[in-house]
Protein backbone atom coordinates (compact mmCIF):
# COMPACT_ATOMS: atom_id res chain seq x y z
CA UNK A 1 0.00 0.00 0.00
CA UNK A 2 2.74 2.19 1.01
CA UNK A 3 4.56 1.84 -2.28
CA UNK A 4 1.50 2.27 -4.27
CA UNK A 5 0.60 5.59 -2.64
CA UNK A 6 4.03 6.40 -3.06
CA UNK A 7 3.97 5.91 -7.18
CA UNK A 8 0.40 7.70 -7.01
CA UNK A 9 1.96 10.82 -5.81
CA UNK A 10 5.31 10.69 -8.14
CA UNK A 11 2.27 10.40 -10.50
CA UNK A 12 1.47 13.94 -10.17
CA UNK A 13 3.01 16.25 -12.21
CA UNK A 14 2.63 19.28 -9.59
CA UNK A 15 4.60 17.61 -7.60
CA UNK A 16 7.61 17.05 -10.00
CA UNK A 17 7.49 20.88 -10.36
CA UNK A 18 7.09 21.75 -6.70
CA UNK A 19 10.02 19.79 -6.40
CA UNK A 20 12.34 20.90 -8.97
CA UNK A 21 11.10 24.50 -8.04
CA UNK A 22 12.63 24.20 -4.71
CA UNK A 23 15.69 23.16 -5.55
CA UNK A 24 15.84 25.26 -8.41
CA UNK A 25 15.50 28.46 -5.89
CA UNK A 26 16.52 27.38 -2.49
CA UNK A 27 18.00 23.98 -2.82
CA UNK A 28 15.42 22.76 -0.77
CA UNK A 29 14.20 19.12 -0.92
CA UNK A 30 10.95 17.38 -0.24
CA UNK A 31 10.06 14.37 1.48
CA UNK A 32 6.81 12.56 2.19
CA UNK A 33 7.01 10.95 6.25
CA UNK A 34 4.14 8.59 5.53
CA UNK A 35 1.23 7.78 8.79
CA UNK A 36 3.58 5.31 9.72
CA UNK A 37 6.06 7.63 10.08
CA UNK A 38 8.19 6.17 7.30
CA UNK A 39 10.96 9.17 5.62
CA UNK A 40 10.26 8.67 1.66
CA UNK A 41 11.49 11.63 -0.97
CA UNK A 42 9.15 11.94 -3.36
CA UNK A 43 11.14 11.48 -6.20
CA UNK A 44 14.91 10.78 -6.29
CA UNK A 45 16.96 9.02 -3.54
CA UNK A 46 18.75 10.45 -0.05
CA UNK A 47 22.49 10.57 -1.98
CA UNK A 48 21.04 12.88 -4.26
CA UNK A 49 20.52 15.76 -1.76
CA UNK A 50 21.72 18.97 -3.70
CA UNK A 51 22.06 20.31 0.45
CA UNK A 52 25.45 17.95 0.66
CA UNK A 53 24.88 18.72 4.76
CA UNK A 54 21.53 16.77 5.33
CA UNK A 55 23.19 13.83 2.56
CA UNK A 56 26.15 13.76 5.23
CA UNK A 57 23.57 13.07 7.42
CA UNK A 58 21.88 10.33 6.40
CA UNK A 59 25.07 8.39 5.69
CA UNK A 60 26.17 8.67 9.05
CA UNK A 61 23.60 5.87 11.51
CA UNK A 62 23.94 8.21 14.31
CA UNK A 63 23.31 11.37 12.75
CA UNK A 64 19.99 9.42 10.82
CA UNK A 65 18.78 8.50 13.96
CA UNK A 66 18.87 12.26 14.80
CA UNK A 67 17.60 13.09 11.83
CA UNK A 68 14.54 10.57 12.43
CA UNK A 69 14.27 11.90 16.14
CA UNK A 70 13.46 15.53 14.35
CA UNK A 71 10.86 14.21 12.27
CA UNK A 72 9.79 12.01 14.64
CA UNK A 73 9.20 15.40 17.04
CA UNK A 74 6.96 16.81 13.93
CA UNK A 75 5.09 13.64 13.39
CA UNK A 76 4.04 14.39 16.53
CA UNK A 77 3.22 18.63 16.70
CA UNK A 78 1.41 18.01 12.96
CA UNK A 79 -0.91 14.82 14.98
CA UNK A 80 -1.49 18.09 17.63
CA UNK A 81 -3.00 20.09 14.83
CA UNK A 82 -6.01 17.52 14.64
CA UNK A 83 -7.89 18.42 11.04
CA UNK A 84 -6.64 21.69 10.15
CA UNK A 85 -5.40 21.40 6.73
CA UNK A 86 -3.61 24.77 6.75
CA UNK A 87 -1.34 23.71 9.72
CA UNK A 88 2.35 24.19 9.08
CA UNK A 89 5.10 24.17 11.73
CA UNK A 90 8.72 25.39 11.91
CA UNK A 91 11.65 24.71 14.11
CA UNK A 92 15.03 23.78 14.46
CA UNK A 93 16.63 20.26 13.64
CA UNK A 94 19.62 18.90 15.29
CA UNK A 95 21.47 20.97 13.22
CA UNK A 96 19.91 24.02 14.69
CA UNK A 97 18.86 24.41 10.97
CA UNK A 98 15.17 25.48 10.45
CA UNK A 99 12.62 22.43 8.49
CA UNK A 100 9.18 23.09 7.39
CA UNK A 101 6.25 20.13 8.45
CA UNK A 102 3.07 20.27 6.77
CA UNK A 103 0.57 17.87 7.84
CA UNK A 104 -1.73 15.73 5.39
CA UNK A 105 -5.36 15.68 6.26
CA UNK A 106 -7.32 12.99 4.23
CA UNK A 107 -11.03 12.98 4.83
CA UNK A 108 -10.40 14.12 8.85
CA UNK A 109 -7.61 11.17 9.32
CA UNK A 110 -3.86 11.81 9.67
CA UNK A 111 -2.50 10.97 5.64
CA UNK A 112 1.06 11.75 6.75
CA UNK A 113 3.08 15.37 6.37
CA UNK A 114 5.39 16.73 3.95
CA UNK A 115 8.81 18.07 5.35
CA UNK A 116 11.29 19.91 3.78
CA UNK A 117 15.20 19.19 4.67
CA UNK A 118 17.22 21.94 6.51
CA UNK A 119 18.03 26.02 5.81
CA UNK A 120 18.66 28.79 8.23
CA UNK A 121 15.78 31.27 8.20
CA UNK A 122 18.17 34.45 8.73
CA UNK A 123 21.78 35.29 8.24
CA UNK A 124 24.75 33.02 9.16
CA UNK A 125 27.22 34.48 11.66
CA UNK A 126 30.28 32.79 12.66
CA UNK A 127 28.71 31.84 15.80
CA UNK A 128 26.22 29.39 13.67
CA UNK A 129 28.98 28.54 11.25
CA UNK A 130 31.29 27.48 14.13
CA UNK A 131 28.44 25.40 15.53
CA UNK A 132 27.33 23.93 12.17
CA UNK A 133 31.07 22.86 11.77
CA UNK A 134 31.67 21.78 14.86
CA UNK A 135 28.28 18.92 14.91
CA UNK A 136 29.03 18.68 11.25
CA UNK A 137 32.54 16.90 12.19
CA UNK A 138 31.08 14.94 14.94
CA UNK A 139 28.71 13.09 12.15
CA UNK A 140 31.41 12.96 9.50
CA UNK A 141 34.62 11.93 12.23
CA UNK A 142 36.78 14.28 10.99
CA UNK A 143 36.19 18.54 10.11
CA UNK A 144 33.89 19.18 7.18
CA UNK A 145 34.72 21.24 3.86
CA UNK A 146 33.35 24.67 3.81
CA UNK A 147 31.83 23.86 0.76
CA UNK A 148 29.38 21.15 2.00
CA UNK A 149 29.25 23.61 5.35
CA UNK A 150 28.31 26.21 2.57
CA UNK A 151 25.10 24.27 0.64
CA UNK A 152 22.26 24.82 3.21
CA UNK A 153 20.37 27.35 2.15
CA UNK A 154 19.05 31.11 3.27
CA UNK A 155 15.74 31.66 3.51
CA UNK A 156 14.23 35.54 4.50
CA UNK A 157 11.01 36.52 5.07
CA UNK A 158 9.76 36.89 2.06
CA UNK A 159 11.42 33.92 0.55
CA UNK A 160 10.14 32.04 3.42
CA UNK A 161 6.54 33.13 2.61
CA UNK A 162 6.48 32.21 -0.74
CA UNK A 163 8.05 28.56 0.48
CA UNK A 164 4.59 28.23 2.58
CA UNK A 165 2.35 28.56 -0.25
CA UNK A 166 4.00 26.27 -2.57
CA UNK A 167 4.38 23.78 0.20
CA UNK A 168 0.63 23.98 1.18
CA UNK A 169 -0.20 24.00 -2.65
CA UNK A 170 1.51 20.65 -2.85
CA UNK A 171 -0.61 19.12 0.41
CA UNK A 172 -3.76 20.50 -1.33
CA UNK A 173 -3.01 18.61 -4.52
CA UNK A 174 -2.19 15.44 -2.68
CA UNK A 175 -5.04 15.75 -0.79
CA UNK A 176 -7.26 16.45 -3.95
CA UNK A 177 -6.02 13.97 -5.59
CA UNK A 178 -6.68 11.20 -2.90
CA UNK A 179 -10.49 12.44 -2.65
CA UNK A 180 -10.59 11.26 -6.48
CA UNK A 181 -9.14 8.05 -5.82
CA UNK A 182 -11.44 7.41 -3.06
CA UNK A 183 -13.90 8.71 -5.22
CA UNK A 184 -13.19 6.58 -8.51
CA UNK A 185 -12.36 3.12 -6.31
CA UNK A 186 -15.59 3.60 -4.38
CA UNK A 187 -17.63 3.64 -7.98
CA UNK A 188 -15.44 0.67 -9.28
CA UNK A 189 -16.53 -1.13 -5.93
CA UNK A 190 -20.11 -0.60 -6.09
CA UNK A 191 -19.95 -1.68 -9.87
CA UNK A 192 -18.27 -4.81 -9.14
CA UNK A 193 -20.05 -5.95 -5.90
CA UNK A 194 -23.60 -5.10 -8.52
CA UNK A 195 -22.13 -7.06 -11.08
CA UNK A 196 -21.24 -10.13 -8.78
CA UNK A 197 -24.47 -10.00 -7.18
CA UNK A 198 -26.87 -9.06 -10.32
CA UNK A 199 -29.25 -12.04 -10.93
CA UNK A 200 -30.01 -11.45 -14.75
CA UNK A 201 -28.37 -8.98 -17.26
CA UNK A 202 -30.33 -7.31 -20.39
CA UNK A 203 -32.29 -10.79 -20.93
CA UNK A 204 -30.48 -13.51 -19.47
CA UNK A 205 -30.18 -14.81 -16.14
CA UNK A 206 -27.75 -16.35 -13.73
CA UNK A 207 -25.09 -15.30 -11.25
CA UNK A 208 -22.34 -17.91 -11.81
CA UNK A 209 -19.35 -17.36 -11.87
CA UNK A 210 -19.29 -18.30 -15.41
CA UNK A 211 -22.28 -15.76 -16.31
CA UNK A 212 -20.68 -13.03 -14.72
CA UNK A 213 -17.68 -14.00 -17.58
CA UNK A 214 -20.04 -13.21 -19.85
CA UNK A 215 -21.97 -10.07 -18.24
CA UNK A 216 -18.33 -8.45 -18.50
CA UNK A 217 -17.80 -9.53 -21.76
CA UNK A 218 -21.07 -8.19 -23.21
CA UNK A 219 -20.37 -4.93 -21.95
CA UNK A 220 -16.74 -4.55 -23.54
CA UNK A 221 -17.61 -5.61 -26.77
CA UNK A 222 -21.59 -3.67 -27.15
CA UNK A 223 -19.40 -0.05 -27.18
CA UNK A 224 -17.56 -1.54 -30.23
CA UNK A 225 -18.90 -1.94 -33.29
CA UNK A 226 -16.81 -5.17 -33.91
CA UNK A 227 -18.43 -8.45 -35.66
CA UNK A 228 -19.40 -11.28 -32.46
CA UNK A 229 -18.97 -14.58 -32.40
CA UNK A 230 -21.21 -16.40 -30.05
CA UNK A 231 -20.44 -19.92 -29.12
CA UNK A 232 -22.08 -22.91 -27.32
CA UNK A 233 -24.27 -25.77 -27.54
CA UNK A 234 -27.74 -25.68 -28.71
CA UNK A 235 -30.17 -24.24 -25.83
CA UNK A 236 -27.42 -22.07 -24.27
CA UNK A 237 -28.78 -18.76 -25.53
CA UNK A 238 -26.46 -17.20 -27.95
CA UNK A 239 -29.28 -14.99 -29.36
CA UNK A 240 -29.87 -13.32 -25.73
CA UNK A 241 -26.31 -12.98 -26.02
CA UNK A 242 -27.01 -11.00 -29.28
CA UNK A 243 -29.81 -9.28 -28.25
CA UNK A 244 -27.72 -7.68 -25.43
CA UNK A 245 -25.15 -6.67 -27.69
CA UNK A 246 -27.30 -5.15 -30.01
CA UNK A 247 -29.67 -3.62 -26.81
CA UNK A 248 -26.67 -2.21 -25.57
CA UNK A 249 -24.65 -0.47 -28.16
CA UNK A 250 -24.86 2.42 -30.00
CA UNK A 251 -27.20 0.68 -32.64
CA UNK A 252 -29.63 -0.55 -30.16
CA UNK A 253 -32.18 2.11 -31.41
CA UNK A 254 -31.63 0.42 -35.03
CA UNK A 255 -33.30 -3.07 -35.93
CA UNK A 256 -32.19 -6.65 -34.72
CA UNK A 257 -32.79 -8.85 -37.38
CA UNK A 258 -32.68 -12.82 -36.72
CA UNK A 259 -31.63 -15.44 -39.18
CA UNK A 260 -31.11 -19.26 -38.25
CA UNK A 261 -28.77 -20.39 -41.66
CA UNK A 262 -29.50 -23.70 -41.44
CA UNK A 263 -33.60 -23.09 -41.79
CA UNK A 264 -33.61 -23.11 -45.49
CA UNK A 265 -31.60 -24.17 -48.42
CA UNK A 266 -29.17 -22.14 -50.07
CA UNK A 267 -30.92 -20.58 -53.00
CA UNK A 268 -33.80 -19.28 -50.50
CA UNK A 269 -31.23 -18.42 -47.60
CA UNK A 270 -29.45 -16.14 -50.77
CA UNK A 271 -32.74 -14.59 -51.23
CA UNK A 272 -33.71 -13.72 -47.34
CA UNK A 273 -29.97 -12.08 -46.93
CA UNK A 274 -29.47 -10.23 -49.97
CA UNK A 275 -32.84 -10.17 -51.89
CA UNK A 276 -33.88 -10.19 -54.96
CA UNK A 277 -35.40 -8.42 -58.04
CA UNK A 278 -38.31 -8.96 -60.11
CA UNK A 279 -37.76 -11.68 -62.82
CA UNK A 280 -34.63 -13.01 -60.58
CA UNK A 281 -36.30 -16.68 -60.65
CA UNK A 282 -39.85 -18.32 -61.14
CA UNK A 283 -42.17 -16.54 -58.65
CA UNK A 284 -40.17 -13.35 -58.33
CA UNK A 285 -42.97 -11.09 -58.80
CA UNK A 286 -41.71 -8.03 -57.26
CA UNK A 287 -38.33 -6.72 -55.44
CA UNK A 288 -37.68 -7.88 -52.48
CA UNK A 289 -35.48 -6.67 -49.78
CA UNK A 290 -32.66 -9.04 -48.30
CA UNK A 291 -31.63 -8.72 -44.47
CA UNK A 292 -28.73 -7.70 -44.69
CA UNK A 293 -30.80 -4.14 -45.87
CA UNK A 294 -33.69 -4.58 -43.84
CA UNK A 295 -30.99 -4.61 -40.65
CA UNK A 296 -29.31 -1.26 -41.91
CA UNK A 297 -28.20 0.79 -39.00
CA UNK A 298 -28.95 -2.14 -36.94
CA UNK A 299 -27.53 -5.82 -35.66
CA UNK A 300 -28.06 -8.94 -38.11
CA UNK A 301 -27.49 -12.33 -35.76
CA UNK A 302 -26.57 -15.55 -38.58
CA UNK A 303 -27.25 -18.44 -35.64
CA UNK A 304 -26.12 -21.78 -37.12
CA UNK A 305 -23.41 -19.76 -39.60
CA UNK A 306 -21.09 -23.00 -39.75
CA UNK A 307 -24.36 -24.59 -42.15
CA UNK A 308 -23.52 -21.93 -44.77
CA UNK A 309 -22.65 -23.25 -48.03
CA UNK A 310 -19.07 -22.53 -49.21
CA UNK A 311 -21.16 -20.19 -51.70
CA UNK A 312 -23.11 -18.29 -49.75
CA UNK A 313 -19.75 -18.37 -46.99
CA UNK A 314 -18.15 -16.06 -49.94
CA UNK A 315 -20.67 -13.77 -50.18
CA UNK A 316 -21.05 -13.40 -46.59
CA UNK A 317 -17.17 -12.92 -46.87
CA UNK A 318 -17.75 -9.79 -49.24
CA UNK A 319 -19.83 -8.24 -47.20
CA UNK A 320 -17.68 -8.19 -44.20
CA UNK A 321 -15.13 -6.85 -46.22
CA UNK A 322 -16.86 -3.82 -48.14
CA UNK A 323 -20.14 -4.07 -46.99
CA UNK A 324 -22.10 -4.23 -50.80
CA UNK A 325 -24.07 -7.22 -51.48
CA UNK A 326 -26.14 -8.19 -54.90
CA UNK A 327 -29.14 -9.09 -54.69
CA UNK A 328 -30.23 -11.95 -56.68
CA UNK A 329 -30.61 -11.13 -60.59
CA UNK A 330 -29.39 -7.74 -59.75
CA UNK A 331 -26.48 -6.28 -61.85
CA UNK A 332 -26.10 -3.27 -59.31
CA UNK A 333 -24.29 -3.24 -55.88
CA UNK A 334 -25.94 -2.28 -52.88
CA UNK A 335 -24.61 -1.20 -49.52
CA UNK A 336 -25.49 -2.10 -45.74
CA UNK A 337 -24.16 -0.81 -42.34
CA UNK A 338 -24.41 -3.54 -40.45
CA UNK A 339 -23.00 -5.36 -37.56
CA UNK A 340 -22.72 -9.04 -37.50
CA UNK A 341 -23.44 -10.98 -34.91
CA UNK A 342 -22.63 -14.56 -35.70
CA UNK A 343 -23.64 -17.74 -33.41
CA UNK A 344 -22.94 -21.60 -33.93
CA UNK A 345 -22.56 -24.61 -31.51
CA UNK A 346 -20.37 -26.66 -33.92
CA UNK A 347 -16.41 -26.81 -33.98
CA UNK A 348 -15.34 -24.46 -36.76
CA UNK A 349 -11.59 -25.08 -36.33
CA UNK A 350 -12.68 -28.22 -37.49
CA UNK A 351 -14.57 -27.22 -39.75
CA UNK A 352 -11.47 -24.92 -41.15
CA UNK A 353 -9.22 -28.09 -41.08
CA UNK A 354 -11.67 -30.24 -42.78
CA UNK A 355 -12.28 -27.76 -45.15
CA UNK A 356 -16.02 -27.20 -44.97
CA UNK A 357 -15.69 -23.78 -43.59
CA UNK A 358 -13.75 -21.15 -45.10
CA UNK A 359 -10.77 -19.98 -42.92
CA UNK A 360 -10.90 -16.32 -43.92
CA UNK A 361 -14.27 -16.31 -42.71
CA UNK A 362 -13.19 -17.73 -39.88
CA UNK A 363 -10.93 -14.39 -39.19
CA UNK A 364 -13.81 -12.12 -39.86
CA UNK A 365 -16.21 -13.66 -37.81
CA UNK A 366 -13.99 -14.24 -35.17
CA UNK A 367 -13.00 -11.31 -33.91
CA UNK A 368 -14.70 -11.12 -30.67
CA UNK A 369 -15.60 -15.11 -29.36
CA UNK A 370 -18.01 -15.47 -26.63
CA UNK A 371 -18.65 -18.58 -25.23
CA UNK A 372 -21.90 -19.68 -23.29
CA UNK A 373 -21.17 -21.91 -20.98
CA UNK A 374 -23.74 -25.24 -20.71
CA UNK A 375 -26.10 -25.60 -18.21
CA UNK A 376 -24.88 -28.16 -16.25
CA UNK A 377 -21.57 -25.98 -15.85
CA UNK A 378 -23.38 -23.73 -13.77
CA UNK A 379 -25.84 -26.09 -11.66
CA UNK A 380 -26.35 -22.79 -9.39
CA UNK A 381 -28.30 -20.68 -11.76
CA UNK A 382 -31.03 -23.36 -11.94
CA UNK A 383 -32.83 -21.77 -9.37
CA UNK A 384 -32.86 -18.47 -10.87
CA UNK A 385 -33.52 -19.98 -14.24
CA UNK A 386 -36.65 -21.56 -12.80
CA UNK A 387 -37.68 -18.74 -11.05
CA UNK A 388 -37.14 -16.48 -14.15
CA UNK A 389 -40.08 -19.07 -16.09
CA UNK A 390 -42.01 -19.77 -13.59
CA UNK A 391 -42.71 -16.11 -13.00
CA UNK A 392 -43.91 -16.10 -17.21
CA UNK A 393 -46.69 -19.12 -16.41
CA UNK A 394 -48.08 -18.14 -13.22
CA UNK A 395 -45.45 -17.72 -10.44
CA UNK A 396 -45.73 -21.26 -8.86
CA UNK A 397 -42.95 -22.75 -6.96
CA UNK A 398 -40.74 -25.79 -7.17
CA UNK A 399 -40.41 -28.04 -4.16
CA UNK A 400 -37.08 -28.71 -2.45
CA UNK A 401 -37.51 -32.75 -3.76
CA UNK A 402 -38.53 -30.97 -7.31
CA UNK A 403 -35.94 -28.80 -7.77
CA UNK A 404 -33.58 -30.89 -6.56
CA UNK A 405 -34.57 -33.35 -9.10
CA UNK A 406 -33.69 -30.38 -11.47
CA UNK A 407 -30.36 -29.48 -10.04
CA UNK A 408 -29.39 -32.86 -10.33
CA UNK A 409 -30.18 -32.89 -14.34
CA UNK A 410 -27.41 -32.69 -16.79
CA UNK A 411 -29.72 -30.69 -19.37
CA UNK A 412 -28.25 -31.79 -22.78
CA UNK A 413 -31.14 -29.21 -23.98
CA UNK A 414 -29.34 -26.83 -21.78
CA UNK A 415 -31.41 -23.49 -20.84
CA UNK A 416 -33.98 -24.20 -23.67
CA UNK A 417 -34.95 -28.11 -22.32
CA UNK A 418 -35.57 -26.26 -18.49
CA UNK A 419 -37.79 -23.93 -19.89
CA UNK A 420 -39.59 -26.21 -22.37
CA UNK A 421 -39.67 -28.56 -18.88
CA UNK A 422 -41.08 -26.07 -16.71
CA UNK A 423 -43.46 -24.94 -18.84
CA UNK A 424 -44.76 -28.94 -19.26
CA UNK A 425 -44.92 -29.17 -15.25
CA UNK A 426 -47.19 -25.84 -14.91
CA UNK A 427 -49.28 -27.26 -17.84
CA UNK A 428 -49.83 -30.63 -16.20
CA UNK A 429 -50.33 -29.19 -12.43
CA UNK A 430 -54.16 -27.89 -12.78
CA UNK A 431 -52.86 -24.81 -11.10
CA UNK A 432 -51.19 -25.85 -8.08
CA UNK A 433 -49.18 -22.83 -7.20
CA UNK A 434 -46.67 -25.82 -5.44
CA UNK A 435 -44.92 -28.12 -8.52
CA UNK A 436 -43.52 -31.54 -6.77
CA UNK A 437 -41.51 -33.65 -7.61
CA UNK A 438 -44.23 -35.61 -9.82
CA UNK A 439 -44.73 -33.75 -12.11
CA UNK A 440 -41.34 -33.65 -13.51
CA UNK A 441 -40.73 -35.99 -16.54
CA UNK A 442 -40.23 -38.96 -15.96
CA UNK A 443 -37.02 -39.16 -18.28
CA UNK A 444 -35.77 -36.38 -16.16
CA UNK A 445 -36.47 -38.50 -12.87
CA UNK A 446 -35.16 -41.48 -14.51
CA UNK A 447 -31.89 -39.92 -15.47
CA UNK A 448 -31.49 -38.65 -11.99
CA UNK A 449 -32.93 -41.85 -9.99
CA UNK A 450 -28.89 -43.10 -9.08
CA UNK A 451 -28.23 -39.80 -7.76
CA UNK A 452 -28.20 -38.34 -4.69
CA UNK A 453 -32.06 -38.53 -3.03
CA UNK A 454 -33.98 -36.66 -0.61
CA UNK A 455 -35.83 -38.35 1.93
CA UNK A 456 -39.91 -38.48 1.08
CA UNK A 457 -41.80 -36.61 3.20
CA UNK A 458 -38.87 -34.75 5.29
CA UNK A 459 -38.66 -31.08 4.06
CA UNK A 460 -36.09 -30.40 6.66
CA UNK A 461 -33.58 -33.03 5.34
CA UNK A 462 -35.04 -32.09 1.87
CA UNK A 463 -34.08 -28.27 2.20
CA UNK A 464 -30.66 -29.46 4.02
CA UNK A 465 -30.15 -31.55 1.57
CA UNK A 466 -29.95 -28.93 -1.39
CA UNK A 467 -28.37 -26.67 0.96
CA UNK A 468 -25.52 -28.73 0.89
CA UNK A 469 -25.38 -29.70 -2.66
CA UNK A 470 -25.86 -26.05 -3.38
CA UNK A 471 -23.21 -25.04 -1.21
CA UNK A 472 -20.40 -27.77 -2.51
CA UNK A 473 -21.47 -26.62 -5.84
CA UNK A 474 -20.87 -22.72 -5.14
CA UNK A 475 -16.71 -23.79 -3.29
CA UNK A 476 -16.42 -25.02 -6.64
CA UNK A 477 -17.14 -22.51 -9.01
CA UNK A 478 -15.56 -20.03 -6.83
CA UNK A 479 -12.52 -22.38 -5.94
CA UNK A 480 -12.98 -22.23 -2.70
CA UNK A 481 -13.28 -18.55 -1.90
CA UNK A 482 -15.97 -18.40 0.78
CA UNK A 483 -16.69 -14.70 0.64
CA UNK A 484 -17.32 -15.29 -3.49
CA UNK A 485 -19.78 -18.45 -2.61
CA UNK A 486 -21.65 -16.33 0.31
CA UNK A 487 -22.20 -13.57 -2.72
CA UNK A 488 -23.06 -16.09 -5.35
CA UNK A 489 -25.43 -17.85 -3.10
CA UNK A 490 -26.91 -14.35 -1.41
CA UNK A 491 -26.10 -15.15 2.01
CA UNK A 492 -23.70 -13.42 3.98
CA UNK A 493 -20.38 -14.91 5.04
CA UNK A 494 -20.51 -15.34 8.23
CA UNK A 495 -24.09 -17.99 7.75
CA UNK A 496 -22.09 -19.76 5.28
CA UNK A 497 -19.50 -20.42 7.48
CA UNK A 498 -22.13 -21.50 10.04
CA UNK A 499 -23.79 -23.60 7.65
CA UNK A 500 -20.05 -25.37 6.43
CA UNK A 501 -19.94 -26.42 10.51
CA UNK A 502 -23.44 -27.63 10.80
CA UNK A 503 -23.07 -29.34 7.59
CA UNK A 504 -19.80 -30.64 8.17
CA UNK A 505 -17.73 -29.36 5.19
CA UNK A 506 -15.64 -27.12 6.87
Amino acid sequence: MLLSLVRRYDQIPYLHQLREILRRWWNIEVLYIDKEDHPIFLTGQPEGLCNRLCALCLRSKAARQRCEASILRARHETRELGARVDGLLTYSCHLRMTNIAVPIIIEGRDGGMIYTSGFFDHGRDEDDLERLATAAAEIAGGPVEDEVLSTPPILLAEDLERLMDILQLGVSTIVTMNAELRAKETEIETLRTRLKERQGFAGLVGSSQAMQEVYRLVERVAANDCTVLVRGESGTGKELVAGAVHGLSERGSGPFVVQNCSAFNDNLLESELFGHVRGAFTGAIADKKGLFEIANGGVLFLDEVAEMSPALQAKLLRVLQDHSFWPVGSTTPRHSDVRIVAATHRDLEALVRDGAFREDLYYRLNVISIVMPPLRERRSDIPALAEHFLQRHGGATLSAEALRVLCDHDWPGNVRELANELERMTVLSDGARLLDRELVSPRIREATAGREHLPHGNLRAALSSLETRMIRAALEECAGNRSHAAKLLGIARSNLIVKLKTFGLG
